[in-house]
């Protein structure tokens, strides 16, 4: 009876039906990406034959016959997935610039506006044309631009035509374990490579823009950028008015954004859904008069439709800003024709057609978070608030809010914690008066837009107004912030205990929705299940002693772990630095140890200075000699040990090394790759931790 139910409720979605199985089709394309697409068509064709024949000739009614319908139908568009993932893997296009070999240079065109970096500017480029030794190949795709800034360089505009020398060189995979994978996430842009140039090395042909429309957005979102800074300068405040409206985050700072972060209001900053539905309900109360007049629905839908664009142009078209748009489109779409609409349906359709236009958009954290929070505050927002209704007008608008909060919480924090390991502890105070307060700056900033472009008075005054505004959004961000316990840090979920996780909130849902005791003990299995992938990892970190050789650039990073604590020998500018948690930090929070930037917990590891530059360290049995510049004397006999390390060009040469007896040899990640050192490297069967990655050794203490 209950399946029964589930059934007959799961009819009622059939475009969500649909979006799954398509979206199913593109995962399968990344998990099995070398099958015949020859065969593949030929699949769908044959389901689609034995759709149309089994629906036709069958001698019963199209809805009688079930998953004799269904089947095909499923497999038709699991199979669209697959083809059009396929379709949208440049690699498999012959004419990529990677198929070209011995290129000397390229032509082609800067297809986005520049980011701010410390040492460059960086861009996206698209090759046009790569130049051989004497001709010249017609060629296409993408990568990372990077202008170095200096105090004479002019800086790329969105359609600049250029020349330059040189090809651009792959995005190198992380080098050390649980490290995030750049490369791997660039890739789903359809960017595999990049290059750092000077200004000397190119030359600007002109202007071209390749397309009109995003040509418009970037021109008018730099206008509005502009007038930002004219009238506010370059303060938190317009920072983060760049952000909130025109999705701009180059110059926000990072104790500002860690503030964001830590008051659970990040997604303030990010323009998305909720921006979107502001925009919406905007337009929706300004163009309410018009719904009365003839022919005013279809002109309400047209500016709705007009304004809901023109704001995701100039936003640049984030994935998270096209999904809110494209649903509020279907829902002014279905609102306008008088057809009633499931709300789920429309956001499934949402999505196919985003997934249809660009099928890695499934791998954007920003979409993935965006889908689930919506999914979750429809879902479960009506449910919390009923839990109280409150008799005063203000306490309810609160609970509204509140109830808001808690429902999007509750459907993305296992992605945030899976993604980012943190989750703000006063969400639901600080959104309070961070979701109101961005109602009002949304409202404010849009008519300075307006303002500042008609008149400079006007633009000084609502300037001043959101200003004061913006100060006392950031100072309820700070002081949440400043709460003890906002934000609960250093929590470690994989992606199969992020499925977990899932699925027992998913199991909880069901106990009440269905009125039923027995998803209950489907959720306490899975809960007993995660409990054990916890426990499992937790004794595996200690039980482990090691010896952990990271590549960490520019500086020597060795980290000596027992019963999942970690002592790092490095200089203590790296320590303390973003570097080391952005290069190390990952591993140590996925084997549940310390993060490197707070106080050891483990006694450092004996060891004893031989000379200045070289020291011996004993771990459990394990010996290891550091060298971090090179040795004053010759050792006879020897020096001992199972690993030696090399930092900072110490050892060049066979002659020095001959001072050291080891089983095996080690060049960190600070060391300069010159080409008598990368030679010395090769002949002397050393380990590059710059080319082959991080180095484990694992030691039996006991």
């Amino acid at each position: 009876m209950l399946y029964s139910a589930m059934w007959n409720s799961w009819t009622k979605f059939p475009i969500i039906r649909v979006t799954l199985v398509f979206l199913a089709g593109v995962l399968a394309f990344k998990l099995f990406p070398n099958l015949d697409l020859k065969l593949v068509v030929g699949a769908a064709s044959l389901c689609f034959v034995i759709h149309i024949l089994v629906s036709k000739f069958s001698g019963k009614s199209y809805y009688d016959l079930g998953s004799w319908v269904a089947l095909p139908a499923i497999f038709i568009f699991a199979i669209l997935g697959y083809y059009r993932a396929a379709l949208n893997d440049e690699l498999l296009d012959p004419s990529h610039y990677r198929h070209i070999e011995d290129g000397q240079g390229w032509e082609g065109t800067i297809i986005s506006p520049g980011t701010e970096k410390a040492n460059f500017i960086l861009y996206e480029a698209e090759i046009n044309n790569v130049f051989l030794a004497n001709k010249s190949i017609e060629a296409r795709g993408k990568f990372n631009f990077y202008l170095r800034k200096t105090e004479d360089v002019v800086p790329l505009s969105y359609g600049d035509q250029i020349m330059v020398k040189g090809m651009p060189y792959e995005i190198s995979s992380p080098k050390n374990p649980d490290e995030f994978y750049y490369s791997a996430y660039m890739r789903t842009k359809h960017i595999y490579d990049q290059q750092f140039v000077d200004s000397p090395d190119l030359l600007r042909l002109g202007n071209s823009s390749p397309n009109q429309i995003l040509a418009l957005g970037y021109q008018v979102r730099s206008f509005f950028q502009d007038k930002i800074h004219h009238h506010m300068g370059h303060s938190a405040e317009s920072a983060v008015l760049s952000a909130l409206i025109l999705g701009i985050k180059d110059h926000l700072d990072n104790d500002l954004t860690r503030a964001y972060a830590s008051a659970g209001a990040m997604h303030v900053l990010a323009v998305s859904g909720l921006h979107v539905g502001i925009v919406f309900m905007i337009l929706s109360l300004f163009l309410k008069p018009l719904k009365g007049q003839k022919y005013g629905k279809w002109l309400v839908l047209f500016i709705n439709l007009t304004g809901l664009w023109s704001y995701a142009m100039i936003t640049g078209f984030s994935p998270s800003v096209l999904r809110a748009v494209t649903m509020f489109s279907m829902i002014s779409l279905a609102d306008t024709s008088e057809r009633s609409n499931n709300i789920y349906n429309t956001i499934a359709a949402s999505a196919l057609l985003l997934l249809l236009y660009e099928p890695n958009y499934i791998y954007a954290v920003g979409f993935q978070l965006s889908y689930a929070a919506v999914i979750g505050i429809i879902y479960l927002q009506p449910k919390i608030y009923n839990l109280w209704i409150p008799q005063y007008w203000i306490i309810d608008k609160a609970w509204q809010i509140t109830a808001v909060s808690i429902a999007a919480q509750l459907a993305t924090f296992p992605l945030g914690l899976y993604y980012f390991h943190q989750f703000p502890s006063y969400f639901f105070i600080s959104n309070l008066i961070v979701i109101p307060g961005v109602w009002l700056i949304l409202h404010t900033g849009l008519a300075f837009l307006f303002g500042a472009s008609v008149s400079e008075i006007l633009g000084d005054l609502i300037a001043w107004i959101i200003e004061w505004m913006l100060w006392a959004l950031n100072l309820v961000v700070s002081l949440a912030e400043q709460l003890p316990g906002s934000l609960i840090d250093w929590v470690y979920l994989s992606f199969n205990q992020m499925l977990l996780v899932y699925a027992i909130l998913l199991t909880v849902i069901l106990v009440f929705h269905y009125q039923n005791i027995r998803w209950l003990y489907v959720s306490f299995c899975l809960a007993c299940l995660l409990s054990f992938s916890y426990i499992a990892d937790y004794v595996d970190s200690r039980g482990a002693t090691a010896i952990k050789y990271y590549r960490a650039k520019n500086y020597p990073a060795i980290d000596f772990v027992s019963a999942g604590s970690s002592y790092l020998v490095s200089s203590d500018e790296f320590i303390n630095s973003e570097l080391a948690a952005f290069q190390i930090d990952p591993h140590r929070r996925a084997v549940l140890s310390n993060p490197v930037h707070k106080d050891e917990t483990l006694d450092p590891p004996y060891h004893e200075e031989i000379e200045p530059g070289v020291t011996l360290y004993h771990w459990y049995g394990h010996k290891v000699i550091h060298v971090t510049q090179e040795p004053t004397q010759q050792y006879y006999p020897a020096l001992t040990c199972d690993e030696l390390v090399i930092s900072n060009n110490s050892i060049e040469s066979e002659q020095t090394l001959q001072n050291f007896s080891f089983d095996r040899a080690i060049a960190d990640g600070s060391n300069f790759q010159s080409r008598k050192m990368l030679k010395f490297i090769d002949e002397a069967g050393i380990v590059n931790l710059n080319i082959e990655g991080a180095q484990i050794t694992r030691i039996n203490s006991y």
